[in-house]
C-alpha cells in the first residue's frame, strides 16, 4: 500500500477514535439539545407546570383594571374593586414565582404542549406582573388621596339644615385597602385611618348648651 494511502487511513480512524472517546460534537451536541424545543412531553413536569401558571387567570384581570380606572362615578366602589383585583393579582403572582421555583424552564417556555396549544409563557408572566404592579399604584394614588380628607361635612335636614361630620369612605375599607396595598408607610397610614375614626366619634358626642348668665 502506498505510504500516503496508509497515511490517511491512520488519520481517519484516528479521529474516529478521538470522537468515539471524547463523546458527540459540538453540533451534535447542539442539535440534540434543540430537537424538541417548543414542545413539551404529556409525561414530563413542564406541561403541568405551563398549565399551572396559566389557570392562575391573571390575563382577565387587566380588563378589569382598565374598568376600575375608568369608572370613578362611586370612590368606595372603586376602592373595593381596586382592592380585591389587588388581592386576585398578588396570589396570582405568588403561584407563578412557586410554579417558577419548581419547575425553572417553566419561565422560558413558547411553544406548543401535546394538545397542540400555543402558549408564550414570558409574555403571559410579563403580562401578569405588569398589571399587578399597575394595580398598585392606582390603588396607591386612590388611597392617599382619600386621606387627604377622609372625613368630610355633609348638612342634613329638610327645613334646617344641619353640619355633620362622616367618613368619605368606610374607614374599616380603607384600612383593608391599606393593608392589602402594603406599603412602606404601611403604619402610618393606618394611624392616619384611626385618627379619621376618632375624629367621628368625637363629632357624635352629645355637646351641652351653654347656660345664660
Amino acid at each position: 500500500m502506498p505510504k500516503l494511502a496508509i497515511a490517511l487511513a491512520l488519520l481517519v480512524a484516528t479521529g474516529c477514535a478521538g470522537a468515539a472517546a471524547y463523546g458527540p460534537s459540538a453540533d451534535d451536541r447542539l442539535e440534540a439539545a434543540t430537537e424538541n424545543v417548543g414542545t413539551v412531553q404529556a409525561s414530563g413536569g413542564l406541561e403541568d407546570a405551563v398549565m399551572a401558571i396559566e389557570a392562575t387567570g391573571c390575563e382577565k384581570l387587566g380588563p378589569v383594571l382598565t374598568g376600575l380606572k375608568s369608572d370613578t362615578s362611586d370612590e368606595e366602589a372603586q376602592l373595593a374593586g381596586l382592592t380585591g383585583l389587588l388581592d386576585q393579582a398578588k396570589a396570582a403572582n405568588e403561584t407563578i414565582q412557586q410554579t417558577v421555583a419548581d419547575r425553572p424552564g417553566s419561565a422560558y417556555f413558547s411553544g406548543k404542549t401535546t394538545d397542540g396549544a400555543e402558549h408564550d409563557i414570558p409574555a403571559y408572566v410579563q403580562a401578569c406582573e405588569a398589571t399587578r404592579i399597575d394595580t398598585e399604584q392606582t390603588l396607591d394614588r386612590r388611597i392617599r388621596d382619600i386621606l387627604l380628607a377622609p372625613v368630610v361635612t355633609d348638612f342634613v335636614g329638610k327645613k334646617r339644615k344641619q353640619e355633620v361630620l362622616k367618613a368619605r369612605v368606610d374607614l374599616d375599607l380603607l384600612a383593608k385597602a391599606v393593608n392589602v396595598l402594603s406599603p412602606a408607610d404601611l403604619s402610618t397610614l393606618l394611624g392616619e385611618i384611626e385618627a379619621a375614626k376618632a375624629k367621628l366619634v368625637e363629632a357624635e358626642k352629645p355637646r351641652g348648651k351653654k347656660r345664660r348668665r
